[in-house]
């Protein structure tokens, strides 16, 4: 390989002449230097870049997907958190003694209820106001504990208001009421007694029994469960009088509107 380098090294001298192959090879050797350097350059170009650090891929839910892609969504979020408040303290149903209204909650605003008459209530000072056509206009205050509303209609044409109304919750009254008198119940006694008195039976105002009394002699009689069973009857009749009778006054109460 040597000799045939040689040979063709021979015949460029031959064709180009000596002076155009010296010039030749020193562009040659010249070009292969300038190679040289500019590998040595990007070698250490490379050299002083940063390494490359590892990132862990962040997970993102299919949810947070959906927040990304619409922001709408995400300024949407507190409007919701906002409505999930608890609504106004009149939101209820109110009983006063000519029946009962309701305060409903809408989109933000207060509505006034009762029968076919309804309205939008307004803020006027102290007073919630609705114009209920084409009876008229009512007001409704309520109270500081929040257990009474207080009321006055204004009919149409006129500019005077009327009395004042009293109204309580509907349900919320009548539940604290009735346990209040379960509790009256439970604390009263009511005794039926047979056999002359050697049995007697106590019953609360709800007609439990609450204890049963035997004379000495009762339990050698062969009656005793007849007079048992007579004694607890006529305890559970006296019980069950005064349970009526406090249970009737308890919604006539009620309907009335009185506390």
């Amino acid at each position: 390989s040597s000799h045939s380098c040689s040979s063709l090294a021979r015949v460029a001298i031959l064709w180009h002449g000596p002076e155009s192959y010296t010039s030749s090879m020193a562009r040659h050797r010249s070009n292969i230097l300038a190679a040289a350097v500019l590998g040595q350059c990007l070698l250490c170009t490379f050299w002083c870049l940063p390494r490359p650090t590892f990132v862990q891929p962040r997970i993102v839910t299919r949810s947070q997907q959906l927040e990304q892609a619409s922001p709408l969504r995400r300024v949407a979020r507190p409007a919701e958190e906002t409505a999930a408040v608890a609504p106004p303290a009149l939101v209820a149903s109110w009983r006063y003694v000519g029946g009962v209204y309701e305060i409903k909650e809408a989109d933000g605003k207060l509505f006034f209820h009762e029968n076919s008459l309804h309205g939008e209530l307004r803020e006027e000072g102290e007073w919630m106001v609705a114009d209920l056509p084409p009876a008229g206009t009512i007001r409704l205050k309520l109270s500081s504990a929040g257990t009474e509303v207080l009321s006055n209609f204004k009919t149409s044409g006129s500019e005077a208001w009327g009395d004042d109304i009293t109204a309580i919750k509907e349900w919320d009254s009548i539940t604290s009421k009735t346990k209040a008198l379960n509790a009256d119940l439970d604390a009263l006694e009511f005794e039926g007694s047979a056999m002359d008195g050697k049995v007697v039976v106590v019953v609360n105002g709800r007609q439990r029994p609450t204890a049963l009394k035997l004379s000495e002699d009762a339990a050698s009689t062969g009656d005793l469960g007849k007079g048992i069973v007579a004694a607890h009857s006529q305890a559970v009749d006296k019980s069950m009088e005064v349970m009526t009778e406090r249970l009737r006054e308890l919604y006539a109460a009620h309907f009335s509107a009185k506390k």
